[in-house]
């Protein structure tokens, strides 16, 4: 049974999905194919590289606010001198810098098992495969390198830049396809699990803080679309994390954590599902 998992996308809190991949694999159930979005992506690509969910744990341990590379020079210049030109406030140089510590130059032909990871283009507004393997009805790019790969499918579009690549204008997977199920099913997946890791806050939150504030949209926007994926799955795992931020990265570990029982607790039907 070639049994895939499709990891969505949404910052800090969507690295519980390591918390599942680490479950899965205590209680044997071999994963064949994998595709992530944004955050998912990051996580689906070191694990199909060969990265153990402990070694990658430890290494987005890393991450912290200073990868949040703001470019304040283009901003600079685009609010006091009011020259254009500005296509988004962080660079991303330092989470493709991360990634490429981990795989080099390598391309996803490098990976032990099948992997994709989606983006967005904005001149076409379709979602572009970035693997290597081709995916039936997604325009496929094969020679994009890991890192500058992951990249694209985390930049969350005005914040961050897009990646330009060919005539390729790259930005965050999420906007058209958040959890990639029906690109697992495309690598030759013939079950799919679905991970989509959530954060909630309360009704009496303030929503003061930006990461709330920009937490809350996204979850509004892809209500519909994350329906229309878990229809496509043959199971979906939600660990709840509470209220943690997009990026509030000292959660990282507590969100794995989080994402290890709640999948834990689920495993009797996991094994009931995935082992016929």
């Amino acid at each position: 049974m070639k049994i895939g998992v499709a990891l969505s996308g949404g910052a800090v809190p969507k690295f519980a999905c390591i918390g599942v991949l680490k479950a899965l694999e205590e209680e044997g159930i071999q994963i064949s194919h994998i595709a992530g979005t944004s955050a998912g992506a990051i996580v689906a690509a070191l694990y199909a590289y060969g990265y153990t969910p402990c070694q990658i744990e430890i290494q987005l341990q890393q991450l912290s606010n200073s990868h949040i590379d703001v470019d304040w020079k283009g901003i600079s210049r685009r609010f006091l001198f009011f020259h254009r030109n500005l296509d988004g406030g962080v660079k991303g140089e330092k989470l493709q810098s991360l990634i490429h510590q981990l795989t080099g130059d390598d391309t996803f032909s490098a990976c032990q098992i099948p992997c994709a990871v989606s983006t967005t283009d904005l001149r076409s507004q379709q979602t572009i495969v970035i693997s290597s393997h081709l995916i039936k009805d997604f325009e496929t790019l094969l020679d994009m390198p890991i890192d500058r790969g992951v990249r694209a499918s985390a930049s969350i579009p005005i914040m961050y830049q897009p990646v330009r690549w060919n005539d390729y204008i790259l930005i965050d997977g999420g906007m058209l396809k958040n959890c990639p199920v029906d690109i697992v099913k495309g690598l030759g997946a013939e079950k799919v699990l679905a991970i989509d890791p959530i954060s909630t806050f309360s009704n009496t939150e303030p929503y003061d803080d930006m990461s709330t504030i920009l937490n809350q949209s996204m979850n509004i926007l892809l209500e519909a679309q994350m329906r229309e994926d878990y229809t496509k799955a043959t199971m979906c795992l939600k660990p709840d994390l509470g209220d943690v931020g997009l990026f509030d990265f000292k959660q990282i570990s507590r969100c794995v954590e989080l994402g290890y029982s709640h999948t834990k607790e689920r495993m009797d039907n996991l094994i009931e599902t995935f082992s016929c």
